[in-house]
């Protein structure tokens, strides 16, 4: 199954969750956030990015009133958020976000940490898709600096089998490292 049909898959069993957790649980539950965040990546992979950024902005509202701005959460609902309007092609609005985003990781995460870098990576894409390559190139080697020691090696590039195996799931663990 692809990567879209599996989405496709999932989205029949989010939007009534996410219907009864309004409903249940009431319209500013840190859920029902949660629940709005999926379909938003839902909508994102689908390239309707409008109607992501509309549940990512809904969900970040329920996450300040709830939780707090500077919660994990809600920092990654803001991650996602300028992510978002990165592909909308709104540099200067996803710029802002990302620099949110970034400043919430940094009092939460330590300084080498992948949610972190997963953010230096995404802004210096955004550079990169703006022509601002002297701001993108210092963030792509720092990001993979910490990609780099956060993951081995191992998992972004797994041995080929010595013998061939055509399922997907034996192939990850026949390469799975402990």
């Amino acid at each position: 199954m692809s990567r879209r049909e599996n989405i496709r898959a999932r989205k029949p069993f989010l939007v009534p969750r996410w219907r009864s957790e309004g409903a249940g649980l009431g319209p500013r539950h840190p859920e029902v956030a949660e629940s709005l965040d999926a379909l938003a990546m839902i909508c994102y992979h689908e390239a309707r990015f409008e109607e992501a950024e509309e549940f990512l902005q809904r969900a970040i509202k329920i996450d300040e009133k709830v939780l707090e701005s500077r919660n994990s959460k809600t920092a990654t609902k803001v991650h996602h958020l300028a992510v978002v309007l990165n592909d909308e092609g709104k540099y200067p609005q996803a710029e802002i976000i990302y620099r949110r985003a970034f400043s919430v990781r940094e009092q939460n995460f330590p300084a080498a940490d992948s949610e972190i870098g997963e953010i230096d990576n995404d802004s210096a894409t955004l550079y990169d898709d703006e022509g601002k390559y002297p701001r993108a190139e210092p963030l792509y080697p720092k990001a993979l600096a910490i990609r780099e020691k956060e993951v081995p090696l191992y998992f972004l590039s797994p041995p080929l089998p010595k013998w061939p195996v055509h399922d997907g799931s034996m192939y990850l663990y026949l390469n799975w490292r402990f």
